[in-house]
């Protein structure tokens, strides 16, 4: 008997599609790629323990943290990056209700706190609606 596929993890997959547009597409205010300037947040969501997340929190992890964060500061808007947060695609979702539930109230706070120091912040559901994000961002930099 062939072993059953583990369940693909969707929003782990979002975000590899995401850094692989990423890779290519022209960072336009800045030389090189969007991938230059952009980088993931590994934010415990694959802890092995208990011991391990004492150890990440000494040292700075921060529960709620956004995924993703693309450090191209747009001035004219007084922006000095972007933090986005990655769902899976709102199709995956049971209901509107489910995907709006699926931010954390510490990723929402988080959010608030990055907002008022100066970051604009986003939820994104699914890798092109983050790509859509990233490139009205940086169409605002032009």
């Amino acid at each position: 008997m062939k072993p059953k596929a583990k369940p693909l993890h969707l929003e782990s997959g979002e975000q590899v599609s995401l850094f692989q547009w990423a890779e290519y597409e022209n960072a336009r205010v800045l030389p090189g790629a969007i991938r230059t300037y952009m980088f993931s947040i590994p934010n415990g969501a694959f802890l092995k323990n208990a011991r391990q997340a004492v150890q990440l929190k000494r040292e700075g992890l921060r529960v709620g943290a956004s995924d993703v964060f693309l450090a191209i500061p747009i001035f004219e808007h007084r922006w000095a990056g972007m933090f986005i947060e990655l769902k899976k695609q709102r199709q995956h979702f049971r209901s509107m209700r489910e995907a709006e539930k699926a931010v954390s109230d510490t990723q929402l706070e988080f959010h608030q706190d990055m907002t008022a120091a100066g970051y604009l912040c986003s939820v994104a559901y699914g890798w092109e609606e983050a790509r859509k994000q990233i490139v009205d961002y940086l169409n605002h930099g032009r």
